[in-house]
């Protein structure tokens, strides 16, 4: 009932509207001016735009294809050349002919770290095998040295047999086991040595076979179509998005092989009709090693057409749907233009009580009144709220944010904020705290933010009296800038002196108690390089003295001198590298130590001593990397230099190398080496016990079992938990006791049969069991009394 009387006012309503004359003008008016329009474009996009986005559909399809095929053309030339290039690595030449695998665990060791490499040198090597023929052996990271068996020994000599030094074959793609993602195409790379003919040797690269399918998703992505790289003979390549058991698809495979064959074309683009199904064919031939390959990529024409229907529908249905749209529009429009004061007066709320009353401009003034007020209100606001954008504003000028504006973009903003910036030079100065870390007592970690804001104020407080317009910027990292604009000509060599920064300098250390580095920049015309001018200005800090506390650098003065050659204390980072490759916590930090202390005696420059701490990083990961142990492992993916580079202090650098490099790695080589140390003590034990009665020592008993003193002596320490030199002294004493007991030999006889002199035998046995042998003898040996 309530429908239905709503609709009997609505047609009331409606049909007393149309009496109207105003109100009918207005109705057809706005319908011709909102359908007429709608309705020709739609006509004209139905028209013509569905076909060129049918061209444009294939345009893309074809350009699409093609950057397919140059990624396919590109990986494989860059995996070719970078494969064929490891053939001439030293690692791999003639001596591999007689060398012994088992014998020669160093050189063999090498190998297993090439090959490894050689794999990380492209996403699209799965695995490399180094075949050795005379010892019928393939060499692998993973599997090791696997000999060959007889049914497999045939087919790797007889790569040795194939024209060419570098090809690609299918014949090592039989006999894969179950589960290997290995590819069936193989790159084969002769190993021949020096002015050799005879190959001894091939590095295998096997392909990754997710990786090679991954080469083919851009061009292969229906599954109706297919994608595939043939050889001239007719033989597949490698295959995209091939399912184990899709007869369709191999049967599809087969037809368009066979079509692509018997035109012989190098290239080409047609519809090829299989089944009833028309397809969008292209291939391209590539020449791969003397081998000639095709690429082929075959697409159905429904789908590249179909998005070109759907859209020409959708563009029909869209056209209906907004002409209904603007017909409702329309109506209702016409409906507020016949009542303009009406609406205006119900934009301000409460329009029809004031139409009732007859007083609509009153009611219209009165809430113009009211929106001025809140306008003054939000302006007050905005003003309050100036500083904050004052300081973001600077600070994104300052660090380079805002260049995509114009030179004449940012000078307005300059002026919007009081700036003048007609024939201004602008100066730019950096402060930088430093010290904190060591500042031990004063301050707390996490007092950063509050010295930061301390020292703001006090920057700000002696730049008021500084001549022109100038704004302090504070980086939220103890460091500050000073921007300075001064007119163009009252700008002279003297404002450096004017800025009195000595004075600054000594009143931030000697409030804050922290060291102050000042470095002043080159001044500039431009706003457009103020950006570059404040990183001119940070960089010059990098330059400062690590002797001196407090110190104001001049870019200007500073970069255009030339500076003599401070050498590289190579000796130092001996002893350290010597250190890591041994394990020696204790030894390596004091190595740390020695190589700072050393290089600072040469230079005290922040740069040149952070330069020289990540030369000597880069050298122990070296290290490590040849102790067998994987530095992205091992420091779980870090960026270690990033990290370093970040520390200015060299105290904190130090500290850093101690808890980020030699302590994870001396606990990794503990864990790994305790097994290796408890064997090579149980050895050592062994020899003590055969040879105690000749001149035994720690260092013979080192080069006897291939290792170093230091090494030994650690291991012997932690395994027995005495020293090597008082394990020996307790097994002689056991030994000269037996002996004293159970036989009838003078004393010095017992002590040549325990390997010491008679008169140093009686001292350490009395030592070690408070009797004289002789003592001893007489309490003891009861049976020969």
């Amino acid at each position: 009932m309530l429908i239905r009387n709503w609709i009997a006012r609505f047609v009331e309503n409606a049909l007393e509207r149309l009496k109207a004359p105003f109100y009918r003008k207005s109705l057809m008016t706005v319908l011709t001016i909102a359908c007429l329009p709608i309705l020709l474009i739609g006509i004209v996009v139905y028209i013509t735009g569905v076909r060129q986005i049918e061209n444009e559909s294939n345009r893309m399809h074809q350009m699409q294809l093609n950057q397919a095929y140059d990624r396919i053309e590109e990986y494989l030339s860059h995996l070719e050349l970078v494969s064929s290039q490891w053939a001439f690595h030293s690692a791999f030449d003639i001596r591999l002919q007689t060398m012994d695998l088992r014998d020669q665990f160093e050189e063999t060791q090498n190998l297993y770290v090439s090959l490894s490499a050689l794999e990380r040198t492209d996403t699209m090597i799965g695995e490399v095998l180094l075949y050795l023929r005379n010892q019928q052996v393939t060499i692998s990271p993973v599997d090791g040295v696997v000999p060959l068996e007889d049914s497999t020994r045939n087919t790797y000599s007889q790569l040795l047999q194939e024209l060419g030094m570098v090809y690609w074959t299918h014949t090592l793609s039989q006999g894969v086991k179950p589960g290997n993602n290995r590819a069936p195409l193989s790159l084969v790379i002769k190993l021949t040595g020096i002015g050799k003919v005879e190959s001894f040797g091939a590095l295998i690269v096997h392909l990754d076979n997710t990786k090679v399918a991954h080469l083919f998703n851009d061009a292969y992505r229906q599954e109706e179509g297919a994608s595939f790289i043939l050889r001239k003979d007719g033989m597949f390549v490698a295959r995209g998005g091939q399912e184990a058991g899709d007869v369709a698809k191999n049967e599809l495979e087969q037809a368009l092989s066979q079509y692509v064959l018997t035109h012989g074309a190098d290239s080409g683009s047609v519809v090829y009709r299989y089944k009833a199904n028309d397809y969008s064919l292209s291939y391209r031939s590539m020449n791969r090693l003397g081998s000639e390959w095709v690429y082929v990529t075959a697409t159905p024409l429904t789908k590249l057409t179909a998005p070109v229907k759907t859209l020409s529908r959708l563009i029909i249905g869209v056209s209906l749907m907004v002409m209904l749209i603007a017909v409702i529009l329309s109506w209702l429009a016409s409906g507020r233009l016949y009542g303009p004061i009406q609406r205006l007066v119900s934009l301000f709320q409460g329009g029809r009580e004031a139409a009732r009353s007859g007083d609509e401009f009153a009611f219209i003034e009165d809430r113009w009144s009211n929106i001025s007020r809140e306008s003054q209100m939000l302006q007050t606001k905005l003003e309050d709220q100036l500083p904050a954008m004052r300081e973001g504003f600077f600070l994104q000028l300052v660090q380079g944010h805002l260049y995509h504006l114009t030179e004449s973009d940012i000078k307005e903003r300059l002026e919007q904020l009081g700036w003048d910036t007609e024939q201004r030079i602008y100066g730019l100065v950096v402060l930088q705290l430093t010290g904190f870390n060591t500042a031990s007592g004063r301050f707390s970690k996490g007092d950063e933010p509050l010295i930061g804001f301390a020292a703001a104020n006090i920057i700000n407080e002696m730049a008021l009296p500084l001549k022109g317009l100038k704004h302090v910027i504070h980086f939220q990292d103890l460091s500050f800038g000073l921007l300075l604009s001064l007119p163009a000509e009252e700008w002279d060599n003297k404002w450096k002196l004017n800025l009195k920064l000595q004075e600054w300098v000594n009143a931030l250390n000697a409030i804050l108690h922290l060291n102050v580095t000042v470095s002043i920049g080159v001044p500039t015309p431009s706003v457009h390089q103020i950006p570059r001018a404040m990183e001119d200005a940070k960089r010059g800090l990098s330059y400062r003295s690590l002797q001196q506390e407090n110190q104001v650098l001049d870019m200007a003065e500073l970069l255009p001198q030339g500076r003599e050659p401070i050498s590289y204390p190579f000796a130092a980072e001996k002893d350290v590298l010597q250190a890591v490759r041994l394990g020696l916590e204790e030894d390596t930090i004091e190595a740390l130590r020695r190589f700072m202390d050393d290089y600072q005696s040469r230079t005290d420059t922040e740069l040149l001593v952070q330069q020289a701490m990540l030369q000597l990083l880069g050298s122990m990961q070296s290290a490590i990397l040849q102790s067998g142990y994987s530095t992205h492992e091992l420091f779980a993916g870090a960026n270690l230099f990033l990290e370093l580079s970040e520390i200015r202090e060299p105290e904190e650098m130090l500290s850093w190398f101690e808890h980020r490099v030699v302590k994870p790695y001396t606990r990794l080589l503990t864990e790994t080496q305790g097994i290796q140390n408890k064997r090579l003590v149980e050895r050592v034990m062994e020899t003590i016990s055969d040879r105690y009665m000749t001149d035994l020592s720690l260092e013979s008993c080192a080069d006897l079992h291939g290792t170093y003193p230091q090494k030994l002596s650690a291991a012997f320490k932690k395994v027995t938990g005495m020293n090597f030199i008082d394990y020996v002294t307790q097994f002689r004493m056991e030994q000269s006791k037996e002996l004293l007991m159970s036989t009838h030999l003078k004393i010095n006889e017992v002590a040549e049969k325990v390997g010491y002199q008679s008169s140093y035998f009686i001292r350490v046995f009395k030592k070690h069991e408070g009797l004289t042998p002789k003592e001893y003898r007489d309490t003891h040996g009861v049976e020969y009394k």
